[in-house]
């Protein structure tokens, strides 16, 4: 059954979502088995309105929510949008790009064991985090606002790269 829920005002933030955004749930969606892939912070967005998926809760599971986001920016994003930015195509690049940047956003939060509760003050609270990159804060600003432009890729490569190195350390 699909349901058609409203994005709670603390996610309307560009370019994930515009005022009174919409998104449908299913119950086999869920971080883990893709199906969700096309809806930035889709179980973070549950958590928030308060449906219980607690069970398939990806911060719950953080060094096997982080290996699978990993492996997914390594085997599936990445090379997608540098065929993308190689054939300057910015059109195909553009919701990837959102998609990949909510996934280093929401990986930031649960390698730390916490979803993603508002999109507000995203960039001050990630800096906050004892394993963000360095200039976390001015380095994805600069992706979300010129998310479908080539340098933006390159940045969040570097971000996804220093990351990774970070939350293997933090893992441990």
């Amino acid at each position: 059954m699909t349901t058609i829920l409203t994005v709670p005002a603390s996610f309307i933030f560009r370019p994930f979502f515009e005022e009174g955004a919409h998104f449908s749930i299913n119950d086999e969606a869920h971080f883990f088995n893709e199906s969700a892939n096309s809806i930035p912070f889709y179980d973070d967005l549950l958590n928030v309105i308060q449906i219980d998926k607690s069970e398939q809760a990806p911060w719950h599971e953080p060094k096997r929510a982080i290996n699978q986001l990993v492996d997914r920016w390594n085997n599936q994003g990445k090379p997608y949008l540098a065929r993308c930015y190689q054939q300057r195509n910015r059109l195909a690049a553009r919701p990837v790009m959102i998609q990949y940047t909510a996934y280093f956003i929401q990986g930031m939060h649960w390698i730390d064991g916490q979803p993603v509760t508002s999109l507000r003050s995203i960039m001050t609270s990630l800096k906050d985090l004892p394993f963000s990159p360095m200039n976390v804060e001015d380095r994805l600003a600069f992706v979300l606002t010129t998310v479908d432009h080539h340098h933006a890729f390159i940045t969040l490569t570097q971000l996804y790269d220093e990351a990774r190195k970070k939350w293997a350390l933090y893992q441990k």
